[in-house]
């Protein structure tokens, strides 16, 4: 189970959440969209632990698997 609870983050002056909540069970399937800028690799980093929120708490239970792509990777050196 992945569960947010009054999560805030905030990069630099812009807030990409507030009080917020959210709970996954374990089996649910869930993508994320928006628009550049709303803070979809933050979220990213926030539930790979990279990043940790400026309130509330995240908790993850384990089992859970999250797929995600770099927002930038380095060129492959193809002929």
């Amino acid at each position: 189970m992945i569960a947010l609870r009054q999560v805030a983050l905030q990069r630099g002056t812009q807030t990409l959440l507030e009080n917020a909540d959210l709970t996954l069970h374990n089996g649910v399937k869930a993508g994320i969209i928006g628009a550049n800028g709303a803070g979809k690799s933050s979220l990213f980093k926030l539930l790979l632990g990279e990043l940790g929120p400026d309130q509330g708490d995240v908790e993850m239970s384990g089992g859970q698997r999250i797929a995600h792509m770099a927002q930038e990777v380095e060129a492959l050196d193809r002929p």
